[in-house]
């Protein structure tokens, strides 16, 4: 009896954080998806920025030249990435491996632009992490991307 006390008391506590934190975690993904559609609503009619089927928004700053990567490439890419309420939680210069290192979204992004292009683009999170917490990065987040890629090699 000594030791279930504590080991209820312990399961009630994590049943309790983890309640706190699905209500927080749903009311961050109800705010995403507003934004997300307000985004989509305004750029909707926009010459400048396109929307792909999967969701992804994107406006080319730069077209690039020469090749576009594919999911087996290695990219060599600086980023800012950034949570709808300003939060910028990466900012890096750095290869990457398509198919193992970056969300959907991303490969997806990267293939609308050529080496020495730049993009920014909005992945909502079923493209992005979804409803997965990735360390500074909450489930259900809409992500904001800045990337110039410089180099893409198979």
């Amino acid at each position: 009896m000594n030791r279930l006390f504590p080991a209820l008391i312990a399961a009630f506590a994590m049943l309790f954080v983890y309640s706190c934190k699905s209500e927080e975690y749903e009311e961050w993904r109800m705010v995403n998806e507003n934004w997300y559609n307000q985004a989509r609503i305004s750029f909707a009619d926009s010459i400048d920025y396109k929307m792909t089927s999967s969701g992804l928004i994107y406006k080319i700053l730069e077209p690039g030249y020469q090749r576009r990567p594919n999911d087996n490439d290695w990219v060599y890419v600086t980023y800012k990435r950034t949570l709808i309420n300003g939060t910028t939680f990466r900012e890096d210069s750095v290869w990457l491996r398509q198919q193992l290192d970056v969300v959907a979204g991303w490969r997806e992004a990267m293939k609308l632009i050529e080496d020495g292009g730049h993009i920014q683009f909005i992945l909502p999170y079923q493209i992005g992490y979804g409803n997965t917490d990735y360390g500074l990065v909450p489930p259900y987040s809409t992500l904001i991307y800045d990337v110039k890629l410089y180099r893409s090699v198979n």
